[in-house]
């Protein structure tokens, strides 16, 4: 995810839905002014490294971030608008604290038609706190008219009984 985060624009980044902060460590080491903040759970304390805790604000989830308007050049959610109650407040509110891009991945919904063949259903997507699902027409949608997608790709992507199914959107996001 560093290597594609690299493709941000500007310095300052808040990673939204950081975990134990794995990525703003990265991108830290990287440069950036990173950034981030994740839901205040026992098991993110625990693992929270002390080289990144100064920079990660853990809080109770509520919205909207405590963030001033247009105050990071650039935000991530790696693997989060899935689990969230409300995506389209969620991407509103990231548009609202990123001045130039959001670079956003979530799991493919496509591969439910291209597994069918095959008999198969990808684990990740029965993962129980997965409450939204997505395509890449229907997360392009949520950051509609404010942000546009400007690079698209899939990640993660997989074979089986030589068919390929797709594992992950992932979008750069630019004002647009």
């Amino acid at each position: 995810m560093a290597d594609l985060a690299s493709q941000l624009i500007g310095s300052r980044v808040l990673d939204f839905g950081c975990g134990k902060g794995d990525l703003v460590r990265k991108l830290r080491a990287r440069g950036h002014d990173a950034a981030g903040i994740e839901i205040d759970r026992a098991e993110i304390r625990e693992d929270l490294g002390a080289d990144v805790a100064q920079h990660i604000i853990l809080y109770e989830g509520n919205l909207p971030l405590p963030y001033a308007d247009k105050s990071f050049d650039s935000v991530t959610a790696i693997e989060v608008l899935e689990h969230v109650s409300d995506p389209h407040f969620v991407a509103r509110e990231l548009m609202r604290i990123a001045r130039s891009s959001i670079f956003v991945t979530v799991p493919d919904m496509a591969c439910i038609p291209f597994s069918y063949p095959t008999n198969t259903v990808p684990w990740h997507l029965l993962e129980g706190t997965h409450v939204n699902f997505f395509t890449a027409l229907s997360l392009a949608s949520i950051f509609r008219p404010a942000f546009a997608p400007s690079k698209s790709f899939r990640l993660h992507n997989f074979v089986i009984a030589e068919r390929f199914i797709p594992g992950s959107i992932a979008m750069l996001f630019t004002p647009g």
